[in-house]
């Protein structure tokens, strides 16, 4: 990262602005000294097998060469007397503020346990109040006529103007949630972009579990929230009374509105609306961000599809996301080439509190997933400067030596890993995926991709005696008869949940006290 140097005439010395770390060759150059000279002046450093060994912070730091050399700003402070040179920090990194910018639509996230109706009371409230159609679904008409296995298996987004309730200048962007177990990354996601929440609670079930997971979320974020008490239409009063005990029961819930509606049949959602408009937190203005961020927001989901390339579901809290302007999210630097709105519709902007599906371009494949990160839109100058800082963190906290370890690892008995390949149509199934598999010692993920099946895969797969396992992706025909010819055993799933328990079904049928082939090699694979 090139810091900006100024003369300070008056002590005869030069102030640099340094980032919290620092490639080597970079501070060399605001020094102005070579960048061997200056890497012989870090505490310890020597050179051995051709590797760079010092130590930083007080911890042993190894680099492959020099160019790999970062330095942290306390320690490049510490070396700037010896150069004439006085150090500031430049923290580089815009503050993450996802407070609703001036003018901009309320979000409001829709949570509550698994088929207690979620999905209807959004398909109703837009079938009531305007134009169809959502992020990640094009123009359909309804959203559960899209979803796989009967669930919904994605966050997806849609605006809903407030014309029932005689306001129709306004409007709501609400963020569907799945209710299923494995999708709490999501739900999380939601709630982070929220300014308010829907509770949707079944009135003859009762209160489920992520019901209690939702309350706690909110209740963590001190989200407003308001309550649908939904499927009224086949409750009982007995139900009712029930299961409005239950809510009352939580600390949070004990006096918000619980409004009964039935999604089904549009009964009271006008109620549900004003509920919902009255507890929204009155609108704020947004404070100027002191890092130059012209806009901020949210990734909700990430993509790549084959006919538009790499996309990014994104919401925006503040200023404006243009075709044309660049972006950072993770470790993605993209450059937008369109936009389609939640009305499916192709737009040349989103404003604060919009979401959208932003096709984008980039010159290096991500490392990091996006998903539920937030992304900034600044000069291209400085998001070059803050993607730097962003990679030399990572790859200095791979530098680090663990000096606790012991010098002799440990013989741990040979055993035999269940290869598998998974892929999935976004980065937020693939993620679900992974947190699920997380603690299954018995399995090795060789690839987690987003995209149809390839050939590719298929080849991977016999090379590693992996099994593929996709959701919700294309698997052609060419490459089917592949996978027949080489006997791969490719498997589509309808649900991520069937995917999971096919996975671990099959791990159980492989004798893992046997050692793996000494020829079989398995080779990682990037989100």
């Amino acid at each position: 990262i090139p810091p900006v140097a100024r003369r300070c005439r008056s002590q005869g010395m030069r102030t640099v602005q340094i980032p919290p770390l620092v490639r080597l060759k970079a501070l060399a150059k605001a020094f102005k000294v070579p960048p061997r000279d200056l890497v012989n002046s870090l505490p310890g450093a020597q050179k051995r097998w051709g590797r760079i060994h010092c130590r930083l912070l007080g911890k042993e730091y190894v680099f492959q060469s020099l160019r790999e050399v970062v330095v942290p700003f306390e320690e490049a402070s510490h070396l700037a007397p010896r150069f004439r040179v006085t150090a500031e920090l430049d923290a580089l990194e815009p503050d993450v503020d996802l407070a609703l910018g001036a003018g901009g639509q309320p979000t409001v996230v829709v949570l509550g346990h698994f088929d207690h109706g979620k999905t209807t009371l959004l398909d109703t409230l837009r079938r009531l109040t305007g134009p169809r159609g959502g992020v990640g679904e094009g123009l359909l008409t309804r959203f559960v006529d899209g979803e796989l296995g009967g669930a919904t298996q994605d966050i997806r987004t849609c605006d809903v103007p407030l014309g029932l309730i005689g306001q129709p200048d306004q409007t709501l962007t609400f963020i569907d949630t799945p209710g299923q177990e494995l999708f709490f990354r999501a739900r999380s996601t939601g709630c982070v972009a929220a300014d308010a929440a829907v509770l949707v609670v079944d009135a003859v079930a009762g209160v489920g579990l992520q019901t209690d997971e939702a309350v706690g979320c909110v209740e963590s974020l001190g989200l407003p929230v308001v309550v649908a008490l939904n499927k009224m239409d086949k409750a009982r009063p007995e139900d009712v009374a029930r299961t409005t005990d239950e809510l009352r029961h939580f600390a949070a819930l004990e006096s918000v509105p619980i409004i009964p509606i039935s999604a089904l049949s549009a009964t009271n959602v006008d109620n549900l609306l004003a509920e919902l408009q009255s507890a929204l937190p009155p609108a704020t203005k947004h404070p100027p961000n002191t890092l130059a961020s012209e806009a901020m927001g949210l990734v909700l989901n990430a993509r790549r599809s084959r006919g538009s390339g790499k996309e990014l579901s994104v919401l925006v809290r503040s200023g404006s996301l243009d075709v044309g302007d660049q972006f950072l999210t993770a470790d993605t630097l993209g450059k937008v080439r369109s936009i389609v709105n939640s009305e499916g519709r192709r737009v040349d902007s989103l404003g604060p509190g919009m979401a959208g599906q932003v096709v984008y371009a980039s010159k290096r494949p991500p490392i990091m997933s996006p998903v539920g990160e937030p992304w900034v839109k600044a000069s291209p100058e400085r998001l070059g400067h803050i993607l730097d800082l962003r990679l030399a963190t990572t790859e200095f906290a791979h530098a680090r030596v663990d000096e606790a370890a012991p010098t002799t690892p440990r013989e741990r008995p040979e055993v035999e890993l269940t290869p598998v390949i998974l892929k999935a149509r976004t980065q937020g199934h693939l993620a679900t995926l992974m947190d699920d598999l997380e603690d299954e010692e018995y399995l090795k993920v060789v690839l987690a991709r987003t995209g149809n099946v390839q050939t590719s895969d298929v080849d991977l797969a016999r090379d590693c005696g992996a099994t593929v396992y996709f959701f919700d992706v294309g698997f052609e025909k060419p490459v089917r008869k592949h996978a027949e010819k080489t006997s791969v055993p490719v498997k589509q799933f309808e649900t991520l949940e069937s995917l999971l328990g096919a996975v671990r079904s099959d791990a159980l049928l492989v004798d893992h006290t046997a050692p793996p082939p000494s020829t079989r090699t398995v080779r990682e694979g990037g989100a």
